[in-house]
């Protein structure tokens, strides 16, 4: 029994970033003694993964915990996805080897990405109201939006903005607009109730006032969770002239220019329509539209909704979209020095609230990828083979 409080606390402290150079070398040990050590590692991280995500360090029973942990092992041996997030904030994770990588290698010298790249994401947007006068959001500030007759019609507090739910039907013809610039998220609230998440470079235009339709505009990436209303369908026009129709569910879009338009569906039932088809999504379906033909099919939407808590799930996603979602979180211009590195596909997550160098500086220790500055972009090459 104690081997076994032993080995469960090293794993509590890997992932609760406390080992100190001993006990890291301890771990580095017992995996390295069997396959079987190292799978049990590996389910370890899985079945934690929740619990790494909020970076609850709750205390817990020794021996409870133990047998928790292998009575689920045994049940979902068959089941379990390598979906799981390590060292508590940023992870990436490119299988068992990659992690043993990590694990094993103890750099002589420290590469320090985090202090070369310090920048975190923020919380700002831009509202234009009806007038065109410009509010700049800070979710920092608490400010007071008012319409043309000075009447407060909501308010804008911690990376939020709430409607009044008050008035619609006077207010239907008057529209806001805002824009969440890059390096930024926003929330959303209409004055029916929907709450709207805002992604990285995006746009919503909306009335302030609802009748029988509820249309908004989107430009980007938008997650909505729409109040229920059978007498007024909501509507969400996006690029490509794509119509997404609902009456109240749970859903994400995105829309950014230039790129295919991809709904996915987490609850309720939507139509999705373009100018040459229209389909229905149950729960878990998705449809991404190229050129005009929509393609449907199953998807674990937890990889497409993450997003909205601050963390970017992915489940082998090439390189070049990852690197995609961290220049729209960090508001910076990032290439690969060869086409063929934006191809490498990589399973894990990315959590918005840690410095892009902690990110950066994760994926080159597990990974074959560097990264190197060149006048304030980021260039993603190969690493250097070193003569042994």
């Amino acid at each position: 029994m104690e081997k076994k409080e032993g080995i469960t606390i090293l794993f509590r402290k890997y992932i609760d970033k406390e080992l100190s150079v001993g006990e890291l070398h301890q771990l580095r040990d017992f995996l390295a003694e069997s396959e079987g050590n190292r799978k049990l590692f590996h389910d370890f991280l899985s079945l934690y993964k929740v619990e790494l995500q909020i970076k609850a360090k709750a205390s817990f029973d020794v021996d409870k915990s133990w047998n928790t942990l292998l009575r689920k092992i045994n049940f979902r041996k068959h089941r379990l996805r390598t979906k799981w997030v390590a060292a508590a904030s940023v992870v990436l994770l490119l299988g068992v080897s990659s992690l043993l990588y990590f694990i094993f290698s103890i750099p002589k010298e420290e590469i320090s990405l985090t202090a070369l790249y310090p920048n975190k994401a923020v919380d700002k947007a831009m509202l234009t109201l009806s007038n065109g006068q410009v509010v700049l959001m800070n979710g920092d500030i608490t400010t007071p939006i008012k319409d043309l007759n000075g009447v407060v019609i909501g308010k804008n507090f911690g990376g939020k903005l709430i409607y009044n739910r008050n008035n619609q039907n006077n207010r239907t013809s008057y529209y806001n607009k805002i824009a969440v610039p890059k390096g930024s998220t926003y929330q959303v609230t209409l004055c029916d109730g929907t709450r709207i998440f805002l992604n990285s470079e995006s746009e919503l235009e909306y009335p302030l006032g609802f009748t029988n339709m509820r249309n908004v505009k989107l430009k980007g990436e938008a997650y909505f969770e729409v109040t229920h209303n059978e007498r007024a369908p909501f509507v969400v026009n996006c690029g490509n002239n794509t119509r997404v129709r609902v009456l109240g569910t749970k859903f994400n879009v995105s829309a950014y220019i230039g790129r295919n338009v991809v709904v996915t569906l987490v609850s309720g039932r939507v139509a999705v329509s373009s100018p040459s088809d229209r389909i229905i999504l149950n729960p878990s379906e998705q449809v991404e539209i190229m050129k005009g033909r929509m393609m449907k099919q199953q998807v674990n939407t937890d990889f497409y909704v993450s997003w909205v808590t601050g963390t970017y799930e992915f489940s082998n996603v090439p390189m070049g979209d990852i690197m995609t979602q961290l220049s729209l979180w960090y508001d910076v211009k990032i290439r690969f020095a060869s086409p063929g590195l934006s191809t490498i596909t990589f399973t894990g997550a990315l959590m918005k609230n840690e410095s892009l160098g902690y990110a950066l500086n994760l994926i080159q220790e597990i990974s074959n990828l560097s990264f190197k500055d060149d006048n304030g972009s980021i260039v993603v090459t190969e690493k250097e083979k070193r003569e042994n």
